[in-house]
């Protein structure tokens, strides 16, 4: 699961080390990797609903056949199926990570990696010196002004629902201060990079999210909800 992450933020075809490295699908590869280990260690996991069951399973599976209906009277053929070919994509994603996060911690462990990788990107977009919009950063999927404001937006909304979560995962207090100050300062970063990316549909998904974390908010955590906010 992290592999496959790992091959959407430090993506070799869209960074320098990429031209040391064989030319391969690395999304794909990783993708196939996590999809066989799932399959091997399929007796060693938590048993759950089926994740064709879910409400999420049901949406996006909906929407990418309604996708692929609208290829009979797209405008645009090429930019259509590129689309479709990536929420049908999702689906296999949305079952890996339905399949792969069975508790807390692993669910912990892949919000934080999410979250220093949106780190790493967000400081290659404050170096981003050619002025507009953000175009060029990012890896498979996430590589234009909008996709990554928005992808960045959901990470803030991930780092503002992980700095309102208490300590349940360590015995020692200092090493959640320390993950604690590690999601604080790359919430602090995405934040920026959502603001450069100059993508009106990422603020407009922060604000749903925020309205939302409002809304949800346990009382105990009221204090720090608006201390961050």
């Amino acid at each position: 699961m992290m592999s496959y992450a790992l091959s959407l933020y430090a993506s070799p075809a869209h960074n320098w080390f990429g031209s040391y490295l064989p030319d391969l699908r690395w999304s794909l590869l990783a993708s196939l990797c996590t999809l066989i280990s799932i399959f091997v260690n399929k007796s060693h996991l938590v048993p759950k609903t089926p994740w064709l069951s879910t409400a999420p399973a049901k949406i996006i599976i909906c929407y990418a056949i309604w996708m692929w209906i609208q290829l009979l009277w797209a405008l645009s053929y090429e930019a259509h199926i590129e689309g479709t070919i990536l929420i049908t994509k999702y689906i296999i994603l949305y079952y890996i990570i339905y399949r792969v996060l069975d508790n807390d911690s692993t669910f912990f462990t892949f919000i934080m990696f999410n979250l220093v990788g949106g780190f790493y990107i967000s400081r290659r977009v404050l170096g981003y010196s050619m002025g507009g919009r953000v175009e060029g950063i990012g890896g498979p999927g996430i590589n234009d002004s909008n996709t990554l404001g928005m992808h960045m937006s959901v990470l803030l909304i991930f780092a503002g629902m992980m700095l309102l979560k208490k300590n349940t995962l360590f015995r020692n207090n200092l090493h959640w201060r320390i993950c604690q100050g590690i999601i604080l300062i790359s919430a602090v970063y995405i934040a920026n990079s959502v603001v450069q990316t100059i993508s009106r549909s990422a603020v407009l998904g922060i604000l749903s999210g925020g309205a939302l974390l409002m809304v949800i908010k346990h009382w105990t955590v009221k204090k720090r909800f608006y201390l961050y906010a």
